[in-house]
Protein backbone atom coordinates (compact mmCIF):
# COMPACT_ATOMS: atom_id res chain seq x y z
CA UNK A 1 0.00 0.00 0.00
CA UNK A 2 2.71 1.93 0.77
CA UNK A 3 4.02 1.61 -2.33
CA UNK A 4 1.42 2.32 -4.00
CA UNK A 5 0.86 5.78 -2.62
CA UNK A 6 4.40 6.79 -3.67
CA UNK A 7 3.77 5.55 -7.16
CA UNK A 8 0.36 7.99 -7.22
CA UNK A 9 2.60 11.23 -5.77
CA UNK A 10 5.25 10.87 -8.42
CA UNK A 11 2.27 10.33 -11.48
CA UNK A 12 0.64 13.64 -9.39
CA UNK A 13 3.88 15.50 -9.54
CA UNK A 14 4.57 14.16 -13.25
CA UNK A 15 0.92 15.31 -14.07
CA UNK A 16 1.67 18.65 -12.46
CA UNK A 17 5.25 19.53 -13.82
CA UNK A 18 3.47 18.84 -17.31
CA UNK A 19 0.79 21.40 -16.66
CA UNK A 20 3.11 23.94 -15.62
CA UNK A 21 5.33 23.15 -18.60
CA UNK A 22 2.88 23.64 -21.28
CA UNK A 23 1.06 26.70 -19.42
CA UNK A 24 5.32 28.22 -19.77
CA UNK A 25 5.34 27.16 -23.34
CA UNK A 26 2.31 28.60 -24.01
CA UNK A 27 2.65 31.71 -22.48
CA UNK A 28 6.32 31.70 -23.95
CA UNK A 29 5.10 31.68 -27.71
CA UNK A 30 2.89 34.68 -26.91
CA UNK A 31 -0.63 32.42 -26.99
CA UNK A 32 -3.45 32.67 -25.02
CA UNK A 33 -5.44 35.74 -23.82
CA UNK A 34 -4.67 39.12 -25.42
CA UNK A 35 -5.80 42.95 -24.25
CA UNK A 36 -5.83 45.67 -27.00
CA UNK A 37 -6.38 49.21 -27.63
CA UNK A 38 -5.56 52.03 -30.33
CA UNK A 39 -5.84 54.62 -32.01
CA UNK A 40 -6.82 54.77 -35.76
CA UNK A 41 -6.80 57.60 -38.12
CA UNK A 42 -8.94 56.13 -40.70
CA UNK A 43 -10.06 57.25 -44.35
CA UNK A 44 -11.86 55.24 -47.12
CA UNK A 45 -13.45 55.90 -50.96
CA UNK A 46 -17.35 56.39 -49.17
CA UNK A 47 -19.03 59.67 -47.80
CA UNK A 48 -18.65 60.53 -44.80
CA UNK A 49 -20.16 59.13 -42.89
CA UNK A 50 -19.05 55.53 -44.23
CA UNK A 51 -22.79 53.80 -45.16
CA UNK A 52 -20.62 50.50 -44.04
CA UNK A 53 -21.07 50.90 -40.60
CA UNK A 54 -25.04 50.64 -40.68
CA UNK A 55 -24.94 48.40 -44.25
CA UNK A 56 -23.27 45.53 -45.40
CA UNK A 57 -22.96 47.78 -49.15
CA UNK A 58 -20.66 50.54 -50.09
CA UNK A 59 -21.37 53.76 -51.48
CA UNK A 60 -20.06 52.99 -54.35
CA UNK A 61 -19.00 49.22 -56.02
CA UNK A 62 -16.59 49.22 -53.52
CA UNK A 63 -15.02 50.87 -49.93
CA UNK A 64 -10.85 51.23 -50.16
CA UNK A 65 -9.60 52.44 -47.50
CA UNK A 66 -6.42 53.29 -45.22
CA UNK A 67 -6.44 52.67 -41.81
CA UNK A 68 -3.48 53.72 -39.73
CA UNK A 69 -3.31 52.12 -36.05
CA UNK A 70 -1.10 53.33 -33.27
CA UNK A 71 -1.43 50.94 -30.11
CA UNK A 72 -1.79 52.52 -27.13
CA UNK A 73 -1.56 49.20 -24.85
CA UNK A 74 -2.02 45.57 -24.90
CA UNK A 75 -0.19 42.12 -25.33
CA UNK A 76 -0.85 38.78 -26.85
CA UNK A 77 0.30 36.19 -23.99
CA UNK A 78 4.08 37.38 -23.35
CA UNK A 79 4.30 39.74 -25.96
CA UNK A 80 4.14 43.30 -25.61
CA UNK A 81 2.19 45.50 -28.11
CA UNK A 82 2.06 48.96 -26.69
CA UNK A 83 3.94 51.43 -29.62
CA UNK A 84 2.93 48.70 -32.42
CA UNK A 85 2.21 51.17 -35.51
CA UNK A 86 0.31 49.08 -38.52
CA UNK A 87 -1.40 50.23 -41.71
CA UNK A 88 -4.23 48.98 -43.65
CA UNK A 89 -4.76 49.06 -47.14
CA UNK A 90 -7.44 47.49 -48.84
CA UNK A 91 -11.20 46.84 -49.97
CA UNK A 92 -14.44 45.68 -48.44
CA UNK A 93 -15.69 44.92 -51.85
CA UNK A 94 -19.11 45.30 -53.31
CA UNK A 95 -20.56 43.31 -50.61
CA UNK A 96 -19.19 41.62 -47.70
CA UNK A 97 -22.58 40.95 -45.85
CA UNK A 98 -21.24 37.16 -46.41
CA UNK A 99 -18.59 37.68 -43.98
CA UNK A 100 -15.89 37.72 -46.92
CA UNK A 101 -14.03 41.30 -47.62
CA UNK A 102 -12.04 41.67 -50.97
CA UNK A 103 -8.38 42.48 -50.31
CA UNK A 104 -5.88 43.41 -48.02
CA UNK A 105 -2.58 44.67 -46.91
CA UNK A 106 -0.59 44.75 -43.60
CA UNK A 107 2.32 47.03 -43.24
CA UNK A 108 3.94 47.14 -40.75
CA UNK A 109 6.74 49.77 -38.93
CA UNK A 110 9.91 48.36 -38.94
CA UNK A 111 10.62 48.74 -34.90
CA UNK A 112 8.17 46.15 -34.99
CA UNK A 113 9.46 42.72 -33.62
CA UNK A 114 8.18 39.52 -35.61
CA UNK A 115 6.63 38.22 -32.47
CA UNK A 116 4.69 41.75 -32.56
CA UNK A 117 3.81 40.86 -35.70
CA UNK A 118 2.21 37.46 -35.17
CA UNK A 119 0.44 38.51 -32.56
CA UNK A 120 -1.19 41.65 -34.64
CA UNK A 121 -1.80 39.30 -37.43
CA UNK A 122 -3.87 37.08 -34.69
CA UNK A 123 -5.95 39.99 -33.10
CA UNK A 124 -6.39 42.52 -36.34
CA UNK A 125 -8.91 39.98 -38.16
CA UNK A 126 -11.17 39.87 -34.54
CA UNK A 127 -11.56 43.72 -35.33
CA UNK A 128 -12.17 43.28 -38.32
CA UNK A 129 -13.73 39.87 -38.28
CA UNK A 130 -13.99 39.53 -42.64
CA UNK A 131 -12.78 36.56 -44.51
CA UNK A 132 -9.95 38.60 -47.01
CA UNK A 133 -7.50 37.55 -49.10
CA UNK A 134 -4.45 38.75 -47.89
CA UNK A 135 -1.75 40.52 -50.64
CA UNK A 136 0.92 41.00 -48.10
CA UNK A 137 2.56 41.71 -45.34
CA UNK A 138 4.77 44.54 -45.22
CA UNK A 139 7.55 46.45 -43.62
CA UNK A 140 8.02 50.29 -44.46
CA UNK A 141 8.56 53.30 -41.78
CA UNK A 142 5.22 54.49 -40.72
CA UNK A 143 4.74 58.50 -39.28
CA UNK A 144 1.52 58.78 -37.34
CA UNK A 145 0.64 62.17 -35.28
CA UNK A 146 -2.93 63.15 -34.65
CA UNK A 147 -3.33 66.30 -33.39
CA UNK A 148 -6.85 68.27 -32.37
CA UNK A 149 -6.94 70.58 -35.79
CA UNK A 150 -5.43 67.42 -38.08
CA UNK A 151 -4.18 63.69 -38.00
CA UNK A 152 -1.87 62.74 -40.62
CA UNK A 153 -0.02 59.80 -41.26
CA UNK A 154 2.32 57.94 -44.14
CA UNK A 155 4.12 55.21 -45.27
CA UNK A 156 7.83 56.41 -46.24
CA UNK A 157 7.68 59.30 -47.57
CA UNK A 158 4.15 59.23 -48.60
CA UNK A 159 4.25 57.86 -51.79
CA UNK A 160 3.29 54.46 -51.36
CA UNK A 161 0.70 55.51 -48.45
CA UNK A 162 -0.27 58.52 -47.08
CA UNK A 163 -3.36 59.27 -44.84
CA UNK A 164 -4.58 63.14 -43.70
CA UNK A 165 -7.71 64.18 -41.81
CA UNK A 166 -9.66 67.21 -41.42
CA UNK A 167 -11.84 67.75 -38.24
CA UNK A 168 -15.95 67.61 -39.88
CA UNK A 169 -16.94 70.49 -37.36
CA UNK A 170 -20.38 71.42 -36.02
CA UNK A 171 -21.89 74.76 -36.03
CA UNK A 172 -20.56 75.52 -32.36
CA UNK A 173 -17.31 75.07 -34.23
CA UNK A 174 -16.47 71.63 -32.50
CA UNK A 175 -15.60 68.64 -33.90
CA UNK A 176 -18.72 66.24 -34.26
CA UNK A 177 -18.56 62.62 -32.51
CA UNK A 178 -20.99 60.04 -33.35
CA UNK A 179 -21.67 57.62 -29.76
CA UNK A 180 -23.34 54.59 -29.03
CA UNK A 181 -22.00 52.92 -32.44
CA UNK A 182 -20.22 49.85 -32.85
CA UNK A 183 -16.77 49.68 -34.35
CA UNK A 184 -16.74 46.73 -36.21
CA UNK A 185 -15.98 44.20 -34.11
CA UNK A 186 -14.07 45.90 -31.44
CA UNK A 187 -15.94 45.75 -27.85
CA UNK A 188 -16.10 49.29 -27.00
CA UNK A 189 -14.94 52.56 -28.35
CA UNK A 190 -14.55 56.12 -27.20
CA UNK A 191 -16.87 57.74 -30.01
CA UNK A 192 -16.12 57.96 -34.01
CA UNK A 193 -14.93 61.93 -34.38
CA UNK A 194 -15.71 62.65 -37.79
CA UNK A 195 -13.51 63.86 -40.38
CA UNK A 196 -12.62 64.75 -44.08
CA UNK A 197 -10.42 62.41 -45.26
CA UNK A 198 -7.25 62.82 -48.30
CA UNK A 199 -5.51 59.75 -49.05
CA UNK A 200 -3.86 57.29 -50.95
CA UNK A 201 -2.70 53.94 -51.54
CA UNK A 202 -0.08 52.29 -54.01
CA UNK A 203 1.15 48.70 -53.82
CA UNK A 204 0.73 45.03 -54.76
CA UNK A 205 -0.73 46.06 -58.14
CA UNK A 206 -3.18 48.00 -56.36
CA UNK A 207 -3.72 51.71 -56.27
CA UNK A 208 -6.30 54.37 -55.38
CA UNK A 209 -6.69 57.78 -54.50
CA UNK A 210 -9.39 60.08 -52.89
CA UNK A 211 -10.22 63.06 -51.50
CA UNK A 212 -12.83 64.85 -49.35
CA UNK A 213 -13.86 61.22 -48.60
CA UNK A 214 -14.94 59.40 -45.56
CA UNK A 215 -12.70 59.59 -41.95
CA UNK A 216 -12.62 59.91 -38.88
CA UNK A 217 -10.34 59.23 -35.55
CA UNK A 218 -11.48 56.42 -32.71
CA UNK A 219 -10.15 55.35 -29.77
CA UNK A 220 -10.78 51.22 -29.57
CA UNK A 221 -10.37 48.78 -26.82
CA UNK A 222 -10.76 44.93 -27.22
CA UNK A 223 -9.37 41.53 -25.74
CA UNK A 224 -10.05 37.51 -25.96
CA UNK A 225 -8.49 34.67 -26.15
CA UNK A 226 -6.96 32.80 -28.79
Amino acid sequence: MKKLGITFSILALALALFIYLGIKETTAAGKGDWTFKATIIEGCSCRLMCPCFFNTTPDKHFCQFNNALKVTSGHYGSVKLAGVKVWLSGDLGEDFGDGTGGWLVYTFDPATTQEQIDAMTKILPTIYPLKFEVLGIDKKPISWEAKSDKAIAKIGDGMDGMLELTPFKNNAGKTSVIQNLTYMGAKSNNGFMLHRSKHHYKGHDKEYSFENTNGFLIEISSSGSI
